[in-house]
């Protein structure tokens, strides 16, 4: 009866109330379902954790439904969803960071005010750019970061809270999917580097108190500007498990295979005690993919400061291999 009921709410808010069903597509895809009005043309891609699913209707509108790996942690922050929605000219019109989630209990009471507060339990953020406005959630459970976006004339025509209103990002049965994590040339890495653990969104190597973090790429776009890269970085370092994260310097470098990058320093704790940490950021060309690349060591006895090699071991992040081969 609740499915009945929330169907219904769909179709009205659609304006389909009395339209054949045929005119509403509800879509399933790798663990992710969504209402969403039909259009002329549809695409998809069923990856678990890199896919999407879209609908067209073509001079007029666009409704899509993308998601990316993602091991961080809470709500995104408006840096984070800035980045994800992709969106020209972009600006946060509605912050998730400081919404509160709404509970199940709440769905069946959703107004539109709330339905674009929470996606599926989830806070949102709503960014309005040039083409398009789009909502961005962060789903833990999942291990997912996701966006649902909407350009062309559905601005005018689609209610938007509509789409929020049918997604179901998770379920009791959702594990984090294994995502596409970089190789790493572990002959490059030189002696004593082994792979510790293997996660659904990373890939650890240590050696001895010192270790390498690799995450999953995502389609989301790599920002050259210093400040937007310090402002994101915490969240990736906390995924890593430290805290008390502090960001020191950061400037554009050179990453893995001759990419542009930045690279990011400053220190952290970890297990109680203080470590260095380097990050590397960039852009694959030939797999359209952003990737992060962490190294942790421990301070040197003097407490002098290198720039070159911060932690000690900061030429391990030039092992890793985001496209070709090469990596073990």
């Amino acid at each position: 009866m609740a499915k009945s009921r929330a169907l219904l709410a769909v179709l009205a808010l659609l304006g389909l109330g009395g339209c054949k069903p045929k005119e509403l597509a509800l879509e399933r895809v790798a663990g992710v379902s969504i209402a969403m009005p039909l259009g002329r043309t549809r695409s998809a891609s069923a990856e678990p954790t890199d896919g999407f699913v879209e609908h067209v209707e073509p001079g007029r509108w666009r409704v899509r439904l993308s998601w990316d790996p993602d091991p961080r942690a809470g709500p995104p922050t408006d840096e984070e969803a800035l980045e994800a929605a992709e969106l020209a000219h972009a600006t946060i019109i509605r912050s998730a960071a400081s919404l509160r989630s709404l509970t199940a209990g709440d769905a069946a009471d959703r107004s539109d005010e709330t339905l674009e507060w929470s996606v599926d339990g989830h806070p949102a953020a709503l960014i309005r750019g040039a083409d398009g406005e789009a909502l961005i959630w962060r789903c833990e459970r999942s291990g997912r970061i996701f966006r649902l976006l909407r350009d062309g004339a559905a601005e005018r025509e689609l209610a938007f809270a509509t789409e929020a209103a049918s997604v179901h990002c998770h379920d009791a049965h959702t594990r984090a999917a294994s995502a596409q994590i970089p190789s790493v040339n572990v002959a490059s890495l030189g002696d004593g580097w082994v792979l510790a653990r293997r996660t659904s969104a990373s890939a650890v190597y240590l050696r001895g108190d010192a270790l390498e973090i690799v995450f999953a790429g995502r389609k989301a776009a790599l920002s050259d500007d210093l400040v937007v890269a310090a402002h994101l970085a915490p969240a990736w370092i906390e995924a890593a498990g430290l805290h008390e994260v502090h960001v020191a310097v950061g400037e554009h470098s050179n990453g893995p295979q001759g990419h542009p990058a930045i690279v990011l320093r400053g220190e952290a704790v970890l297990d109680g005690r203080l470590v260095r940490w380097s990050m590397l950021s960039w852009r694959c060309l030939q797999h359209a993919r952003t990737y992060q690349a962490l190294v942790v060591g421990e301070p040197p006895a003097q407490g002098a400061a290198d720039a070159a090699n911060w932690t000690g071991h900061d030429g391990a992040l030039l092992a890793v291999r985001c496209h070709g081969s090469g990596g073990q």
